[in-house]
């Protein structure tokens, strides 16, 4: 349901908000605070997901300062909203925590700690990112928000008792999307542990198997990209050889993609780097298409007389039961192929394999397919939380 009636505004992202809504500069709602000096204070780190909490709390890695890089550190307090390096993507995130945080993040005090809680939604939102997105400066892994322009942007401001109920209707109804998104995500791990199964019962060794090393089984793969021959680049993601556009791929770009490795389909790609600090990640998959990967990866040709697929869902299984981990433990970080060349594999004729797999593909096909539905249905829950939070903040869903 829409208000009554509405106004015409000078925000170039929100043609129109209610009659009773004003707008405001954000550099007349927030005071920004850069206070150093206090290295004693918990190392805090900004997230998309979570918002700003210590870095004792967040599962994933993050890089430490050292302990004479602490007193430079800005500090945070509850309540304060952090504008981060990568704002632009996902939003400026609240502070549920007292602590110190990078130097390079913008730390914004709201001079009314009131409307907190509905500048929490509105930063979160679809139009706002835009917005954001309209305040980066800087290239490729150097941009960031200038809050010096972003500061003389406008935002919409209900009246309290409107921020009020839209805080509130918020929190029920993306509350309850959480939750179903939660249990459908749960449902997807259940299924992709079903398919795990599958595969490691199918080539769990039995009787009249013979085991080979690794090194028996496989070559290792050194084909440079002399003078740029092959252009499709590709990488290793949750267990699968995914392409990417060589031009826009994100993250940190090499100078040239010369020294990039030639795979041919079939191939079988390691990620046996950063063993210790990530150890959640799929670290084998293989090729469907010819193509460039990085040299960091260790990738692997099957000999003629082993079927490519199986010998790739044999090493899958090493990885599912955390094998590579435990190979790098101490202060080892990563492997190379001489470390895991002797592993040893059993293995059925080359007629068995090849049925192994076909029973393999169809059961695990199957599960692929439900798989995929609830991911969808995982997208389209995120999709109208989304949607929820934009019509509600800018005034064009009436919840008062």
């Amino acid at each position: 349901m829409r208000y009554d009636k509405y106004k015409p505004t000078d925000i170039p992202w929100l043609p129109e908000m209610p009659e009773g809504w004003k707008s405001r500069k954000m550099k007349y709602l927030f005071w920004e605070r850069s206070d150093k000096g206090h290295p004693e204070e918990p190392s805090l780190c900004s997230t998309q997901a979570y918002g700003v909490i210590p870095q004792s709390l967040y599962e994933n890695r993050v890089v430490e300062t050292s302990k004479s890089g602490l007193a430079f550190q800005k500090l945070v307090q509850v309540g304060d909203f952090v504008i981060s390096l990568r704002a632009f993507q996902g939003g400026i995130e609240i502070a549920h925590y007292r602590g110190i945080i990078s130097a390079a993040y913008t730390i914004l005090e709201p001079y009314e700690s009131r409307y907190a809680q509905y500048f929490k939604w509105l930063f979160k939102s679809q139009p706002f990112i835009g917005l954001l997105k309209t305040c980066v400066t800087g290239i490729r892994e150097g941009q960031n928000i200038n809050y010096q322009i972003l500061s003389r942007k406008q935002i919409p401001i209900p009246p309290l008792l409107e921020q009020q109920a839209i805080v509130a209707y918020l929190g029920e109804k993306c509350g309850k999307i959480d939750e179903a998104v939660k249990a459908k995500k749960r449902e997807v791990e259940l299924l992709e542990e079903m398919r795990e199964s599958v595969i490691a019962e199918a080539v769990k060794p039995k009787r009249g198997w013979e085991t080979y090393t690794l090194a028996n089984c496989v070559s290792l793969v050194k084909n440079k990209n002399t003078n740029m021959q092959e252009k499709n680049l590709l990488s290793l993601s949750y267990g699968n050889i995914i392409r990417k556009n060589i031009d826009e791929a994100k993250g940190l770009k090499p100078n040239s993609y010369d020294g990039y490795n030639i795979i041919e389909r079939g191939d079988i790609v390691l990620r046996l780097t950063d063993l210790q600090n990530d150890q959640k990640s799929l670290r084998v998959g293989q090729a469907k298409e010819r193509g460039i990967v990085t040299s960091a990866y260790v990738s692997l040709r099957p000999m003629m007389n082993y079927n490519a697929e199986f010998l790739n869902y044999v090493i899958k299984t090493f990885d599912y039961v955390k094998g590579f981990y435990n190979m790098g433990s101490g202060i080892r970080q990563s492997l190379t192929f001489n470390d895991i060349k002797q592993l040893r594999f059993a293995f059925p004729d080359f007629a068995t394999q090849g049925n192994i797999v076909r029973t393999i593909n169809e059961k695990c096909g199957k599960i692929d397919e439900v798989i995929k539905a609830k991911k969808r249905e995982v997208e389209l829950l995120e999709e109208l939380k989304q949607s929820l939070i934009a019509e509600t903040v800018t005034g064009q869903r009436k919840v008062a």
